[in-house]
């Protein structure tokens, strides 16, 4: 699940894509998310449910985050698609990113929320299909733009499954141990 994949992924994507890629991938366009979330759930919810969940949230980001970033990339240290420029590899952002490639951080935390938010049982099962839509087209896009290998987003998606499974078993518990309402 390297190069070949990555090469074909780019092939076979429409070119209308590459536009909506760049925008999906940028951290600041789902801010308005994030916070929608929190309204959503300061309305609904019992107020300490609502901390406890955007707490929860936060860590399970931030696990997701130093474990990516700060213990595995280095580990690994496998170089980004777009920093090996003799494999041809599109890259359709204005630089390449100088961190390294496995496993993809991106995947690893929008997994971890996507995973977290649905087993908290705060969501119905509509929206929990959104989440993982939105997981998708995010780790997809990554692959478009050229800063990731197929296996990097698989890597990413089976840690944030994992780190955000673990933060809504976290949650749980303390919402049947406080007897919190959700």
């Amino acid at each position: 699940m390297g190069a070949e994949w990555l090469h074909q992924i780019q092939t076979f994507t429409p070119a209308s894509f590459d536009e909506l890629a760049i925008v999906l991938r940028n951290k600041m366009t789902w801010i308005p998310l994030y916070v929608l979330i929190g309204i959503y759930l300061f309305m609904r919810q019992e107020k300490r449910v609502a901390i406890t969940f955007l707490v929860c949230s936060a860590l399970a980001a931030g696990l997701g985050d130093i474990v990516s970033s700060h213990i595995l990339k280095p580990y690994f240290a496998y170089p980004r698609p777009c920093q090996e420029p003799l494999l041809g590899f599109q890259l359709l952002l204005d630089y390449c990113p100088k961190s390294y490639s496995f496993p993809s951080s991106h995947a690893t935390n929008h997994m971890a929320l996507a995973i977290f938010w649905i087993g908290s049982r705060c969501f119905s099962k509509t929206q929990a299909i959104f989440f993982l839509i939105w997981v998708f087209l995010i780790v997809w896009a990554q692959m478009v733009v050229g800063v990731h290998y197929p296996k990097d987003i698989v890597a990413g998606l089976l840690l944030g499954s994992l780190i955000g499974y673990m933060f809504s078993r976290v949650f749980r518990f303390f919402v049947e141990q406080f007897s919190l309402r959700t």
